[in-house]
């Protein structure tokens, strides 16, 4: 199977002008920057509701769940439109930017548990629409030979936007309402939107692919299992970790809120410079290698964030783990490339939300556990799906040897 996304012009000679290849990689880090703020608002919040709020932790693991809910409504429902092709990029990108805009507003107003939650849902279907629109702006580049640098641009893009989240509500802290970080926030997603609006490049792009079609045999072959099996631990750990660190750190060690926000800022940028470096590693004979490494130094990070008693020890475990976690994850991506080289629109959007939805199931996963067995939960988890990882991703690479093609689409 061959599958060549395009996009459909009314206008050929005008789409040149007004849609250059520049102006949608501008776009598309944009999205993946705003996207990176809004899911990393999450685990940027839980220690100022846990303090303002008296919020507890049964009530901070619903709100994950209806985040949840709502990137899964908001991809079932692009998902839809897409099928009848009613919409534009420029559609999906402004009403997701609008929605997001309007739900921080009504996430700073809230002044009770119960209340979060109708904007959390309305900010996880903004996240959902953000995606797909931001996996059409990038599909494009792919189909160019640029996916790896158009990639890792996207990723950057995405990790600095976790990290502005955090140093936003690090320097706000102790000055001003946690409302008022959310409220700062919504600025982000409304001149997104009021850019996309008034830009004429979007004026002739609209949502259209051929239909993708994957057989059974491809999506349900054991590597295939293993691989998205990989993927779902690894998306697990980062968000466990981005989603519940920030609160574990004060309520472990004692350690202040704007500390917390700090280590959890250099979490998340250990995480982004991990997926860089793993873009200038050696080549695929030492995949294996690589892996060990980057377990060993997620293994030793989640030992010092579970006996560590100084800050620098947090501040180590904290890198080491995000780094790991980085390190880790391209490596992943880069052998689901190998074998799978679809660059279709769909498939982008459906693995963005995806890996989203199975992430921020792990944050609502240790919220019911926290209590009966502790907070160190968090820690212990990681550190098992850690290991797990190494092992299906070893598993792998031996069948690897083995195979004397890549499996590829027919």
């Amino acid at each position: 199977m061959h599958v060549v996304s395009h996009l459909e012009t009314a206008d050929l000679s005008q789409t040149v002008r007004h849609t250059p290849e520049q102006t949608r990689v501008v776009y598309s880090t944009a999205s993946f920057l705003l996207l990176g703020s809004l899911t990393a608002l999450l685990g940027v919040l839980l220690p100022l509701w846990f303090l303002s709020l008296s919020i507890d932790t049964t009530d901070l693991g619903r709100c994950f769940l209806v985040f949840n809910l709502g990137i899964l409504g908001g991809t079932i429902g692009c998902a839809r439109v897409l099928v009848n092709r009613r919409a534009s990029v420029r559609s999906f990108l402004v009403s997701s930017g609008l929605l997001a805009a309007s739900a921080l507003i009504g996430l700073g107003v809230a002044s009770h548990p119960i209340w979060l939650l109708p904007p959390l849902f309305a900010l996880g279907v903004a996240v959902g629409a953000l995606a797909t629109g931001a996996s059409w702006l990038i599909s494009g580049a792919l189909l160019q030979g640029r996916a790896p640098e158009v990639l890792n641009l996207a990723g950057v893009a995405f990790g600095t936007g976790t990290i502005g989240v955090c140093v936003l509500a690090w320097v706000l802290h102790g000055q001003f309402h946690w409302s008022v970080t959310v409220q700062l926030l919504a600025v982000a997603p409304f001149t997104l939107a009021l850019c996309v609006l008034r830009s004429k490049a979007f004026r002739y792009m609209t949502l259209s692919a051929p239909p993708m079609r994957v057989t059974w045999r491809e999506v349900a072959s054991p590597m295939a299992i293993l691989l998205a099996l990989a993927l779902f631990l690894q998306s697990a750990n980062q968000w466990a970790m981005g989603g519940w660190l920030a609160l574990y750190l004060p309520r472990k060690f004692g350690i202040t809120t704007s500390v917390s926000l700090i280590v959890l800022a250099l979490f998340w940028l250990g995480l982004t410079c991990g997926r860089v470096w793993a873009t200038r590693l050696p080549p695929v004979e030492e995949r294996m290698r690589n892996l060990a490494w980057a377990t060993l130094a997620a293994v030793i990070g989640c030992i010092f964030l579970l006996k560590t008693v100084e800050t620098s020890g947090t501040i180590a475990g904290a890198l080491l783990l995000g780094t790991a976690i980085g390190l880790i994850y391209p490596l992943t991506l880069d052998l689901v490339g190998s074998r799978y080289r679809y660059y279709h629109p769909e498939l982008l959007n459906g693995f963005l939300s995806l890996s989203l939805m199975a992430g921020m199931l792990a944050p609502w996963l240790i919220a019911q556990l926290a209590e009966p067995l502790g907070i160190e939960i968090i820690i212990w988890l990681t550190l098992a799906n850690s290991l797990l990882v190494y092992v299906l991703l070893a598993a792998v690479f031996v069948e690897s040897r083995f195979t004397a093609h890549p499996q590829r689409p027919a």
